[in-house]
C-alpha cells in the first residue's frame, strides 16, 4: 500500500510538471505597472516633476535573452500587453528615447543613454524584474532615476575680522558641476561613455542640468539662502584630484565630479570647488551650507582644502543620499 501511495504521488508530480511545461509559451494577457518615489503624471512643483512619467516602455525577454514583447505608451504608469506564458525578464523604461529596435537583453544592457536625453520634467528611469507570466498576472516593476541630485542650499561669507578682509564681499556669478558623466549604459557597467565640463564649464548643451547663473552679492557675515539643484549621471570614477600631481590636475583624465561656486572677488574671478564622492544613480547629495572663510582659488578644477568640515553621510534613494552638512572653506 505504501508503494502504491508513493507511485500515485509520483504520477501526480509528473502530471503537475507536464501541465506547467505544456502551459509555457501559451498566449496570456498581463499588466505591467511601475512604482517609484512619489511617481506622478502631473506637472506640479519641481519635486513632483522629478518623478513625472511621460512615456513608459515595456520590454519582455525570454530565458535566452531574446525580446518577445515590446509596448510603448504615453502618460500612463501601467500597460496591458499580450505575451507568452513562462518566466520572463521584464524591463520598464520611463521617459527614454525609443527602444523598439532592441532585440536582445544584451543589446539593451549595452545601449548608451545620454544625460541630454533627459528633461527636468522627464527624467529617464529604469527597473527590471524576473517573473512568471500567467494569464491575468499583474507585474510590478520598481523604477529608479538614472540621474543623481546634487544640491546646495546656503552660502555664507564668514571672513576673519582682519585688515586683509576688511570691506570684502563676494558676488556669486554661477554654481555648476564639472567632470560630469554624460552617458552610461543601461546596465551601468563600465566607465561613462561621455564627459561634460571637463575641468571647466564648457558644455552649454546640458546647462539645464548642470549650471545656474547668478548675480548675488554676499556681504561679510551674511548668507545667501536658496536651493540650487543639479542632475548629473552616475560617475563611478573614484579618483580624487588631490591624488594627482600638479601637472596632471590641469590635464583632463576621468575623475570625481566637482560642484563649483564661481565668484567675483577683489576685482577678479575666483572659484570655490567642492569635490564630490562617487555619484550613484537615484541618490541625492545635499550640501546644506558652504561657509566661506578665505579668498577663492584661481582654478575651478582644483578643490580648495576645506579644513574642518562637518560631514554627515546617510545612504538612501532619492530622498537623501549624502549629506555634507556644513562645509567650511
Amino acid at each position: 500500500m505504501i508503494i502504491a501511495v508513493l507511485a500515485l504521488g509520483a504520477m501526480a508530480c509528473q502530471k503537475e510538471n507536464d501541465c506547467k511545461e505544456c502551459n509555457e509559451g501559451k498566449p496570456v494577457e498581463v499588466t505591467v505597472s511601475i512604482n517609484g518615489t512619489t511617481m506622478s503624471k502631473s506637472t506640479g512643483n519641481s519635486y513632483a516633476n522629478e518623478s513625472k512619467v511621460n512615456n513608459l516602455q515595456i520590454l519582455a525577454f525570454n530565458a535566452n535573452g531574446e525580446l518577445e514583447n515590446y509596448r510603448s505608451i504615453d502618460n500612463e504608469m501601467s500597460v496591458t500587453m499580450l505575451a507568452s506564458s513562462g518566466e520572463k525578464t521584464v524591463w520598464a523604461v520611463v521617459n527614454a528615447p525609443s527602444l523598439e529596435e532592441v532585440v536582445t537583453l544584451e543589446e539593451l544592457n549595452g545601449t548608451l543613454t545620454g544625460l541630454a536625453d533627459n528633461a527636468l520634467d522627464g527624467f529617464i528611469m529604469t527597473g527590471s524584474v524576473t517573473a512568471e507570466l500567467t494569464d491575468g498576472a499583474v507585474i510590478a516593476v520598481t523604477v529608479r532615476r538614472l540621474v543623481a541630485r546634487v544640491s546646495v542650499s546656503k552660502i555664507t561669507a564668514a571672513f576673519p575680522d582682519t585688515p586683509a578682509f576688511e570691506g570684502k564681499t563676494l558676488k556669486v556669478t554661477g554654481i555648476y558641476m564639472l567632470n560630469v558623466s554624460g552617458a552610461v549604459k543601461y546596465s551601468l557597467e563600465g566607465e561613462p561613455g561621455l564627459w561634460y565640463n571637463k575641468l571647466k564649464h564648457e558644455n552649454e548643451q546640458v546647462d539645464t542640468f548642470l549650471f545656474d547663473a547668478l548675480d548675488q552679492t554676499i556681504e561679510n557675515n551674511s548668507s545667501y539662502e536658496a536651493e540650487h539643484a543639479f542632475y548629473p549621471y552616475p560617475n563611478n570614477i573614484d579618483v580624487s584630484v588631490k591624488s594627482l600631481d600638479e601637472e596632471s590636475r590641469g590635464t583632463w583624465s576621468p575623475r570625481r565630479s566637482i560642484l563649483c561656486i564661481e565668484v567675483e572677488y577683489d576685482g577678479g574671478t575666483g572659484y570655490y570647488p567642492i569635490e564630490l564622492p562617487v555619484i550613484e544613480r537615484n541618490k541625492t547629495y545635499l550640501i546644506e551650507e558652504v561657509v566661506i572663510t578665505r579668498a577663492p582659488g584661481d582654478k575651478p578644477y582644483d578643490p580648495i582644502d576645506t579644513g574642518a568640515a562637518t560631514v554627515s553621510i546617510t545612504v538612501q534613494d532619492w530622498e537623501l543620499g549624502l549629506n555634507l552638512g556644513t562645509v567650511t572653506i
